[in-house]
């Protein structure tokens, strides 16, 4: 019990910290720690306190604090899914504007290198419609 509530408690601020800096700055890095700490302490810990830990018997548990943590589930699993879509969609503009900086090279000889950046610009462009799309 002891050790659930202290990951809780040293990981809630890093964890909406890594979220907040990494939305702002686009970071894909802070947005994949946020998403991984929603994930796996803060959600466990969550589940522990609503069901496992009035099972087992450990300490005493109040169904407010039931009621908390139902409520702190509620809140952390639409995080989970717009976390992963915000993580989604910075990863394809980044990787538009990687190919974008592919294609201002000057062509080489044999021109194999354009050759693959058309292509992978044409099926980013497919990507993203489709991504928009939807």
């Amino acid at each position: 019990m002891n050790f659930f509530f202290a990951s809780f408690v040293v990981v809630e601020p890093l964890r909406i910290w890594l979220g907040f800096s990494g939305n702002l700055s686009e970071k894909v890095p802070d947005l994949a720690g946020s998403f991984l700490f929603t994930c796996f302490p803060q959600l466990f810990a969550c589940f522990y306190f609503t069901s496992v830990q009035p099972k087992l018997g450990q300490g005493f548990n109040t169904p407010f604090e039931v009621a908390l943590n139902i409520v702190g589930i509620a809140l952390l699993l639409p995080q989970l899914y717009f976390g992963y879509e915000a993580g989604r969609a910075i990863v394809k503009s980044q990787a538009a504007s990687f190919f974008l900086t592919l294609s201002e090279e000057p062509p080489d000889e044999e021109g194999s290198s354009q050759d693959l950046v058309e292509n992978e610009k044409g099926n980013l462009k497919d990507s993203l419609k489709t991504s928009i799309s939807t």
